[in-house]
């Protein structure tokens, strides 16, 4: 399957009933940032991959977290699949706008790697 790139960050994709979240890509978002593939560093975020809504990163906007975590080189993208939990409303609702391709886009939160004068370092 050829995935065409766009100008969008990253998009959901569902293929036979399971949705796969290709999260970030090298292409450039609407904020004009662009994210190198061989600069994302996922120890931090793989100790607890938790799935946000709203950019709120408080405990009550938790709707899931992300399984099989994927650096796809073929894709130069990060991907994951979402796993959705069914404790709050909000959560089942994310996952129900998914599933009904109401939600089809993701952010990415991170931090830049920079130097001592905030200067950005592609490591």
């Amino acid at each position: 399957m050829k995935i065409e790139k766009i100008q969008l960050k990253a998009f959901c994709e569902k293929t036979g009933g399971k949705v796969r979240i290709i999260a970030s890509d090298e292409s450039v978002d609407r904020s004009g940032e662009s994210i190198p593939f061989e600069s994302w560093d996922l120890a931090n975020f793989s100790k607890s991959p938790r799935l946000l809504i709203d950019h709120d990163y408080s405990v009550k906007s938790i709707v899931g977290k992300a399984e099989g975590i994927e650096l796809n080189k073929e894709l130069r993208a990060l991907t994951f699949e979402p796993v959705f939990h069914d404790i709050t409303q909000a959560a089942k609702d994310t996952k129900e706008m998914v599933e009904q391709g109401f939600l089809d886009t993701v952010s990415v939160g991170f931090l830049r790697n920079q130097d001592e004068k905030g200067v950005v370092k592609n490591e």
